[in-house]
């Protein structure tokens, strides 16, 4: 453990860290979140608490074959309070010895985030988002959406939440066949499929909502709430059943539980720049799309250029 300049820096969680983010209903940086983590990808978290403000950060670090790639609150980045931490103290943590090797550390920051950009490079992607949720209403939905989510119903699917019963191998093999539909990258494995079943029967604010139809499921949806947003965070559906537009009535059931529980945005996360058909998905909604940064930071210049190399070449020939 490190202190320094009212920071501590630890590889467990400080006294009281569960307690703040209970406080600021913080999902990402708590440390069940971070064990979750640390199961599915052998990962490593990094605590930085600074005890003069009392707000704090969870740094993920994972492995990429030789490389130690850290992220700041995976996925959605930010603080236990929502404020953001200042650039200057996680230099400041950076700068001593920490618990865990790192060699390249990503802040995904928000385009619907208040603050200051970051002074490091960047990468972006776009980000959509339902900033007026506690406004919004069905009715406003394009017509499509509103016949999409009525054939649905008519076909006989039920929407239901994910419980001890339900199979995270079958979540895990229609992500991966959603992945390989789109020509995308397998990010996530099945076990942490598994293990996001688990801890959503545990957790109110991890909800992992089922379409089953004829005894079979044929679509889900994970929302995270962090602080004053939902966001989704995985969806996919079993092909043979997209003609019944299980995802539109996910969707909808998501988006009407966040509206419920009160908060402000319902975050559709991050798309990639050439996936404009995702966009569109995601804005007949009323969802409004901005640009979305992650931010990096060398924190060992030769390895993480090693790195960005190696996952240059890798994407090449993939």
């Amino acid at each position: 453990m490190q202190s320094d300049d009212n920071l501590i820096v630890s590889s467990t969680p400080p006294e009281n860290w569960d307690g703040l983010c209970r406080a600021h209903n913080c999902l990402v940086h708590s440390s069940s979140w971070q064990e979750l983590l640390t199961s599915a990808f052998s990962a490593r978290p990094i605590y930085i608490l600074d005890e003069e403000s009392n707000d704090g950060v969870a740094i993920t670090v994972f492995k990429a074959g030789p490389f130690r790639i850290g992220y700041v609150g995976f996925p959605i980045g930010g603080s236990i309070s929502a404020e953001g931490f200042p650039e200057e103290k996680i230099d400041s943590a950076l700068s001593g010895q920490l618990p865990t090797k790192l060699h390249l550390l990503r802040t995904p920051v928000s385009a619907f985030a208040s603050g200051e950009p970051l002074k490091q490079p960047f990468l972006e992607t776009q980000e959509t988002a339902i900033t007026n949720l506690q406004q919004w209403d069905e009715s406003d939905l394009p017509s499509v959406t509103r016949r999409n989510i009525r054939k649905s119903l008519r076909s006989g699917v039920n929407i239901s939440d994910a419980d001890a019963r339900t199979d995270g191998r079958v979540l895990y093999r229609l992500y991966a066949e959603t992945i390989a539909r789109h020509g995308g990258r397998l990010r996530y494995n099945e076990k942490y499929f598994q293990e996001i079943v688990g801890a959503s029967t545990k957790l109110r604010s991890l909800r992992v909502f089922v379409a089953q139809l004829e005894g079979k499921i044929a679509g889900y949806l994970v929302i995270a709430q962090d602080n004053n947003t939902a966001y989704y965070l995985h969806g996919a559906s079993e092909k043979r059943y997209q003609i019944y537009r299980p995802n539109d009535l996910l969707f909808l059931k998501a988006i009407q539980w966040a509206k419920g529980e009160g908060v402000d945005v319902f975050n559709m996360m991050s798309s990639p720049m050439n996936q404009s058909s995702l966009v569109r998905y995601k804005e007949k909604w009323l969802g409004e799309t901005r640009t979305h940064r992650t931010y990096e930071k060398d924190v060992s210049p030769i390895l993480a250029r090693c790195f960005r190399l190696a996952n240059s070449l890798y994407q090449s020939f993939s």
